[in-house]
């Protein structure tokens, strides 16, 4: 599976991990995780790996580094996509074991966004 690197701290050597199958958020302990062909792992890297699904959480093994910085400001995005959409009204909630993560509907954006966003547009 592969995944980018949403948080890490290379004191404690551990990561935080988004995978493409959008389910829970993969830990990855370097202290008794790392191949030894892993260097440091840092937040918007791209990285192969294998999960170990436990009760509680997901572990990230055989973490193996595809590409680094390949998604710099993907969780800034993430956390900024969150953020409109607080305060909306809940969808229903699904089964505790699905990996789907339901999405409230968007705020609308008022004239100053809308123009900000026009603008930022590439012109053909």
């Amino acid at each position: 599976m592969y995944g980018v690197v949403l948080w890490s701290d290379s004191k404690c050597d551990r990561a935080l991990i988004w995978c493409e199958d959008h389910g829970k958020l993969a830990f990855f302990n370097g202290q008794t995780d790392r191949p030894d062909t892993l260097e440091e792992i840092e937040a918007g890297d791209l990285v192969k790996l294998e999960l170990e699904d436990t009760r509680d959480f997901r572990l990230a093994r055989n973490v193996s580094l595809v590409s680094s910085d390949e998604y710099p400001k993907l969780a800034d995005t993430l956390l900024e996509v969150g953020e409109n959409f607080l305060g909306q009204p809940q969808q229903k909630q699904l089964a505790p074991e699905s990996n789907v993560i339901p999405f409230g509907r968007p705020r609308p954006m008022d004239q100053s966004e809308k123009a900000s966003k026009k603008s930022a547009l590439p012109r053909s």
